[in-house]
């Protein structure tokens, strides 16, 4: 008789993750926002896009809300093209209840509609 389930006599241990968004995306998923935070505070390459929204959108889940806003906007200059940091920025300044910044933001956007 032939048993169900393989044994296993070694598992190999997981491949290391060495793009700092995968390790942050992964530490996110399993609610280690800090951590997450850490991974992305030690990118020392240009920043791009994509490090400067996620981290916003770490620090926009851990109430960081100026911090997020911050990171949103460094997001809009390394990537004149960030349609998503326009609106999270709105969305910062509007959960900050500063109104007029909102709006302006999304101001911005709609003059950049040639982004869509």
């Amino acid at each position: 008789m032939t048993p169900r389930y393989r044994r296993f006599d070694s598992i190999a241990p997981a491949p290391a993750v060495t793009d700092p968004i995968e390790a942050a995306l992964g530490l996110r998923a399993r609610g280690k926002m800090e951590e997450a935070l850490d991974v992305l505070a030690g990118v020392t390459a240009p920043a791009s896009q994509d490090i400067w929204n996620l981290r916003g959108d770490l620090q926009f889940e851990l109430g960081r809300i100026q911090d997020a806003t911050a990171s949103y906007t460094a997001a809009m200059a390394a990537g004149s093209t960030n349609i998503h940091a326009v609106q999270n920025v709105a969305l910062c300044h509007y959960r900050m209840k500063q109104w007029e910044a909102a709006a302006g933001a999304l101001g911005v956007q709609v003059a950049r509609q040639s982004w869509v």
